[in-house]
């Protein structure tokens, strides 16, 4: 006999409903979070302070300190450090500058020696796809590539003009798709966009002000839905939108709004 088909899953609601917020790290200006990311089913926080990284369970309290690159001598390497996202198999991608001020894309943590993934003489934005093969990397006047984390050649994804920043990145669950935030360089406005993993098609699905070229929050909560961040005069918001095949279904939705200001990489102030 063959086995019973799986039974559909319920249908996500849309709008989603009321988000609940509470604190997982130190409130402390000292000790308050630069970057901070969780992993896809959504049960490991990382983050990172200054030079450091940690991972802690969502549910629990514990916290550990995440060893990081070191040199030769043993003295570590990190003078920055942000969380990018995770592997599957537990490590942490992070974007690192290094005492010498290059930038590096790191696989560390999850019992395994630190490997570098790529690098560049100057920040970028970056992010691993939900499988941990791919990495997407943003640098400035060399728009998107798309890089394999086992070492292959990297591909670009999608181009950049003239005096324009990209930041945001973000790979759909399933790896078909690039969101990524674009800020135009006559400052006409910003646009959150979605490129196809070949790179053969890209939308437009938002216009407006989204905060932080670097520190960008955008991430995919579903197959067909988009939250990030946006900035304003009278504060900062938590927004998603709906994505189809031929780009946004409907107006973006607003989820929360805080009085302070866009922070980056998630954070509010």
């Amino acid at each position: 006999r063959r086995p019973a088909r799986p039974a559909p899953r319920p249908a996500r609601p849309w709008p989603p409903g009321p988000v609940v917020a509470r604190r997982l790290t130190e409130s402390r200006p000292a000790r308050q979070p630069a970057s901070v990311v969780v992993s896809a089913d959504g049960r490991t926080l990382a983050y990172s302070i200054g030079a450091e990284l940690f991972v802690r369970a969502v549910a629990g309290s514990a916290v550990q300190a995440v060893p990081l690159p070191v040199t030769a001598r043993g003295r570590s390497r990190a003078r920055l450090v942000y969380a990018v996202g995770f592997f599957p198999d537990g490590r942490v991608a992070i974007a690192m500058q290094d005492t010498d001020d290059s930038w590096g894309l790191w696989a560390v943590g999850g019992g395994a020696a630190p490997a570098l993934v790529f690098e560049d003489s100057i920040r970028f934005a970056s992010a691993i796809s939900a499988d941990g093969r791919q990495a997407a990397v943003a640098l400035r006047d060399r728009g998107i590539l798309v890089v394999p984390t086992d070492g292959g050649a990297s591909r670009r994804l999608a181009p950049i003009n003239r005096g324009e920043l990209i930041g945001g990145l973000a790979w759909s669950p399933d790896g078909a798709q690039l969101a990524f935030v674009r800020y135009a360089a006559d400052w006409s406005g910003d646009t959150l966009e979605v490129v196809t993993a070949d790179g053969r098609e890209s939308r437009v699905l938002v216009r407006g002000e989204l905060g932080n070229p670097l520190d960008q929050l955008v991430a995919w909560t579903g197959p067909d839905r988009i939250v990030y961040g946006t900035s304003a005069a009278d504060g900062a918001a938590l927004a998603a939108v709906r994505v189809g095949p031929a780009g946004a279904i409907g107006p973006p939705v607003e989820l929360v709004r805080w009085p302070g200001a866009y922070a980056g990489h998630g954070g509010y102030g």
